[in-house]
């Protein structure tokens, strides 16, 4: 008797370590396709994480792209604008031209003799949603002609797109800022000179004059009195 439960618990104890072991390798199979599918997402994460680096596009490289359109626009160069333009841009100036890439390109060109000027890129702001990015900003213009210097605002927004991996400006619109010159200092001896009666137009006349004081007044269709 004592013999037969001997076997018995040799028995069971077998029967125990052998599905011990199959639920051993059970568990080592199941720990190796966890790490393995672990392994493949963190390699599509990074492979993901590596293209957006390589395609994508930040707020500064907008910026300097931006920029570099009016790096050397005085001179007419192109070359940036060819570049950073898609082939069917549609672009709207401060001049109200509806313009495609070929009339935007054509338009750039050198200025005259004796003018010279720059354009500051400033007050960027931008928004970027993956495939598609929007920058708005302010561009500062000074011109000088003929020694006389000009100032002037203008305000910017430009889209860009990527498609096929490269980033262009799909469509860009200008305005610019209406501001009053700045008040000029009048020659009161010259203004003698300019007294008189002009014709404008039929019906339509305008005057010039100055009173004892020294005073000069406009008058005509609308009567203004000049200091």
């Amino acid at each position: 008797m004592q013999k037969l439960e001997i076997h018995v618990r040799v028995y069971f104890c077998a029967a125990f370590v052998g599905k011990s072991e199959e639920l051993m390798q059970k568990w080592i199979r199941g720990c190796a396709f966890f790490l393995g599918g672990l392994l493949a997402i963190a390699s599509t994460l990074l492979t993901l994480t590596a293209c957006k680096a390589k395609n994508g596009i930040t707020d500064d490289q907008l910026v300097r792209r931006t920029q570099e359109l009016f790096k050397n626009l005085a001179a007419g160069d192109q070359t940036p604008w060819k570049k950073c333009f898609a082939d069917d841009c549609m672009y709207f100036d401060e001049k109200g031209r509806n313009m495609n890439k070929a009339a935007l390109v054509a338009d750039i060109t050198p200025l005259p003799t004796g003018y010279s000027g720059t354009i500051k890129v400033v007050k960027p702001q931008s928004h970027i949603e993956r495939n598609v990015a929007i920058m708005s900003y302010d561009m500062e213009e000074t011109e000088t002609v003929f020694g006389q210097d000009m100032t002037a605002r203008y305000h910017a927004t430009d889209t860009w797109m990527r498609r096929n991996g490269q980033w262009q400006i799909v469509a860009g619109q200008v305005l610019r800022y209406d501001e009053d010159p700045a008040p000029g200092k009048v020659d009161g001896t010259k203004i003698s000179g300019y007294v008189g009666t002009y014709g404008l137009a039929p019906r339509n006349r305008l005057t010039i004059s100055v009173d004892g004081k020294g005073s000069c007044t406009v008058s005509g269709a609308i009567r203004q009195r000049l200091y």
